[in-house]
């Protein structure tokens, strides 16, 4: 294969003894192959356009699975996640029961739990009897005097 420039166009050569070797006549055959040498460069071309959109594909590809296996992690995160708040919120429900039970049972002030027990510290004053929320403010001020 090969190309005259001049013309803009692509030749096969072939040439061959005709004859006697001793009379040195040779032929020599040219076929005009532009339009196949043409596709072939197209085709090299496309070839090329494909293996570069293949690496790009292949990049973006590596990507994409990289961020689905960090967001299937922050998925499995939030699941566990999810189920401690569901057995803190049942713990919760559970000492609300408690406390509403205890109150329901206090009579006029008399408060039948311990004050120094942490569970009956973090309650809300709005919840408690009279004479225990005395006791939890005398104990934030200091004193040691409960009613």
């Amino acid at each position: 294969m090969n190309e005259a420039k001049a013309l803009n166009r692509w030749f096969e050569v072939n040439a061959f003894r005709v004859g006697e070797p001793e009379s040195r006549n040779v032929a020599i055959c040219f076929s005009d192959i532009t339009a196949v040498s043409a596709r072939k460069i197209a085709l090299l071309a496309t070839y090329d356009n494909l293996r570069i959109q293949s690496e790009e594909f292949n990049s973006l590809n590596g990507k994409l699975q990289a961020k689905s296996e960090r967001i299937a992690g922050q998925v499995r995160r939030i699941g566990e996640q999810s189920e401690e708040l569901r057995s803190v919120n049942e713990e919760l429900n559970k000492r609300q029961v408690e406390l509403q039970s205890l109150f329901n049972n206090s009579n006029a002030g008399l408060v039948l739990f311990d004050a120094k027990a942490p569970l009956h510290r973090a309650c809300p004053q709005q919840i408690l009897p009279g004479a225990f929320r005395r006791t939890l403010q005398n104990e934030r001020n200091g004193r040691e005097d409960f009613v």
